[in-house]
């Protein structure tokens, strides 16, 4: 009962106040009481959208930093990812065959606007696709998007010290599909200059008479 009391005493001081007015500025008055009145009834109408919560980082994420050779690829063949900064962990892959680079993938794993931990995929040729964190162990991340056509699912496991097994995953034509790309942990330091393409007088060396060819690279996402 008070507080209807207060309601039609706000009003009626708010219908005097619009009366006065209005003789000097009819349509102004009337704007602002309905206005002035909205915002007294209806508290809401001043609330704000709420922030969004993100999700906690996964904090062993961070041993994903570094750089990860392909087993069984071609030397250069494998990813590379930064450490942690900024609420995000940048990567790039590539895959070498034949002595050329035939594919490559920029990633991310953020926080999107949501609040969720997601990774992204830009491989090249294609459109960037988002995964979100689905589950995760201590260091195992299950990223999915069931809308996307292959993979739904991008999973990253690390084997302490030194291993990175990557894996997608998913269903096409009807069919339950995956590729693993196995990693191995390496140093990431600056690779000798190719003496061959150097400006020299002196010839190239000569290869050697024995050759091991190189193993055939996994094929990027």
């Amino acid at each position: 009962m008070n507080r209807r009391f207060r309601t039609a005493h706000l009003l009626a001081g708010l219908a005097a106040l619009s009366a006065r007015a209005s003789a000097a500025a009819p349509t102004t008055a009337k704007a602002f009481s309905v206005a002035f009145a909205v915002t007294l009834i209806c508290p809401s109408a001043w609330a704000q959208t709420p922030p969004v919560v993100q999700a906690p980082w996964p904090a062993a994420l961070a041993g994903l930093a570094g750089c990860w050779r392909s087993e069984g690829g071609e030397p250069g063949s494998g990813e590379q990812w930064m450490p942690p900064a900024g609420g995000t962990m940048l990567g790039l892959g590539r895959t070498v065959m034949a002595g050329r680079t035939v594919a490559h993938e920029f990633m991310q794993i953020r926080h999107d606007d949501a609040g969720r931990i997601v990774f992204i995929g830009l491989p090249s040729g294609q459109s960037a696709t988002t995964f979100a964190l689905l589950r995760q162990t201590e260091h195992e991340w299950v990223f999915e998007n069931p809308a996307h056509d292959f993979p739904q699912r991008v999973i990253y496991r690390l084997v302490p010290p030194e291993r990175l097994h990557a894996r997608i995953e998913g269903v096409r034509s009807g069919r339950a599909r995956s590729r693993d790309f196995p990693m191995r942990r390496e140093a990431c330091a600056n690779p000798a200059p190719d003496r061959r393409s150097a400006s020299s007088s002196a010839p190239a060396p000569a290869p050697a008479a024995t050759s091991v060819p190189h193993a055939p690279s996994a094929p990027q996402r």
